[in-house]
């Protein structure tokens, strides 16, 4: 954990840790203590806790689990996967009539179209009457899932009196999901309908997972600025440690400091282009979407944009913790040297 960036962990927690139980979450109904549980260790993970030594939590876990275009990172919730994994069965049930598994629970249980068995799960047990308890539980929760799969005729001809049958048969499909396959991770994003802010989560392809991280949390004035630690009652002084006058908070380290105002005036004069003021960084990244209409235009500007602000938060936190590694006069340099890599 101490060896990797925020961006670094996200991308094991993605990767690694999200998946290790995809096997049993496949098969068996997480209980919600189990899942709890999981996520608490995948959170303190990113935010660096300890036995020892407890973090801030600056954002919460459930905001990370929202999809992207919901305005959360995509970090798949064990409980949503759970559900999507284990819905899929009933996927498998009704498109897959060659499966063995599917005359196994027809003899069983009786021949259902829908593959739903409304009395399996409150009169058996096992594990096709605990998957359809939950599918039960799903619809119940959220009607329109009854009709999220349903059958696609065979194609007819132009004319009633003309019918041509072609070699295609009636099928199955998810008609909520735009391939009319059901897939899990389509499955997933249905069941996450909470949206966490006014826009979805950016995510810059040629910048660092930990700048694009960093502009997140940005984005959610969810950083460690003095206005922000005073108010979770860490510190006492909120003046701006780079110019020794106002308060520290976010829009005023970015753009109001006397720092970052000599900053942006020598990015404009690099770029060749005259900037407007802020006082956002939502403000900044609508203009930086409308300014442009070439797509790799926009790229470069937004990458100089993260750069910079990247660059000014390093320098403010150099100030604090060891003035020695990034001073003042750096501070264009590591600009112009990060835009370009």
């Amino acid at each position: 954990m101490n060896l990797l960036s925020f961006g670094g962990r996200l991308t094991l927690i993605k990767s690694v840790l999200g998946s290790l139980g995809t096997y049993f979450l496949s098969i068996f109904k997480v209980p919600k203590g189990v899942s709890n549980l999981l996520e608490s260790f995948r959170s303190n993970f990113l935010w660096g806790d300890t036995r020892d030594d407890r973090k801030i939590h600056w954002v919460k876990w459930e905001d990370f689990l929202k999809s992207k275009d919901k305005g959360g990172l995509g970090v798949v919730s064990y409980d949503s996967l759970n559900k999507a994994l284990l819905y899929k069965w009933r996927w498998r049930y009704l498109s897959c009539n060659d499966w063995i598994l599917v005359a196994v629970i027809k003899a069983i249980h009786g021949n259902q179209p829908d593959g739903i068995y409304p009395l399996v799960h409150r009169t058996s047990s096992g594990s096709w009457a605990v998957i359809n308890s939950l599918i039960a539980d799903i619809h119940a929760q959220q009607p329109t899932f009854n009709d999220l799969m349903s059958i696609k005729l065979r194609d007819l001809g132009s004319a009633l009196d003309q019918v041509i049958f072609t070699d295609s048969s009636d099928k199955w499909v998810c008609s909520s999901l735009p391939s009319e396959t059901f897939s899990v991770c389509g499955f997933r994003k249905l069941l996450d309908h909470d949206t966490m802010g006014r826009w979805p989560t950016h995510w810059c392809k040629v910048v660092p997972p930990n700048i694009n991280f960093f502009m997140w949390r940005v984005h959610l004035n969810k950083l460690p600025d003095k206005c922000s630690l005073f108010e979770k009652g860490t510190i006492k002084d909120i003046t701006c440690s780079s110019c020794n006058k106002f308060g520290e908070d976010i829009q005023h380290v970015f753009f109001e400091c006397s720092v970052a105002s000599q900053v942006w005036s020598y990015i404009s004069t690099w770029i060749d282009m005259v900037l407007p003021v802020w006082h956002s960084v939502d403000v900044l990244w609508q203009w930086i979407m409308t300014a442009l209409h070439q797509p790799t235009k926009v790229i470069i500007l937004e990458t100089v944009c993260y750069a910079t602000l990247w660059a000014i938060w390093k320098f403010r936190n150099g100030i604090i913790f060891d003035l020695s590694k990034f001073k003042k006069c750096h501070i264009i340099d590591s600009i112009v040297l990060s835009s370009f890599d």
